[in-house]
């Protein structure tokens, strides 16, 4: 359990440090769309990863008896990453989302233009 345990903090370690480059990425005028779309899907290997350990781990305890004070410990450091997750999973969805819709008004205020030209 305690190499899984190991495991875990550095995947999370990594995890924090991808999502915080999200983050910035998110802030960058223009956005960079294909950029972002890439770090989040690297972020959801991760993720599933830290899930795969966080589910290991858990079986580890369940062997040992713990007390419930133990897994509620082991089901908080879960959730925490589980959130994070989801929060930035819909940050960066809405963003990209926002950012398509600008640049489809720009494109069709561009034909209406033309088509009144013409």
């Amino acid at each position: 359990m305690e190499m899984a345990k190991k495991s875990r903090k550095v995947s999370t370690a990594s995890f924090t440090k991808q999502s915080n480059i999200i983050n910035k990425k998110l802030e960058d005028k223009p956005l960079p769309l294909v950029e972002v779309r890439a770090l989040m899907n690297a972020l959801e290997v991760k993720y599933d990863e830290i899930r795969n350990l966080d589910a290991s781990i858990f079986e580890y305890m369940l062997v040992s008896d713990p007390s419930e004070e133990q897994l509620e410990l082991e089901t908080e450091v879960v959730d925490e990453y589980v959130s994070k997750f989801h929060l930035l999973k819909e940050q960066t969805n809405d963003f990209l989302k926002g950012t398509l819709l600008k640049l489809t008004a720009k494109a069709l205020t561009r034909l209406l233009i033309r088509s009144q030209i013409c």
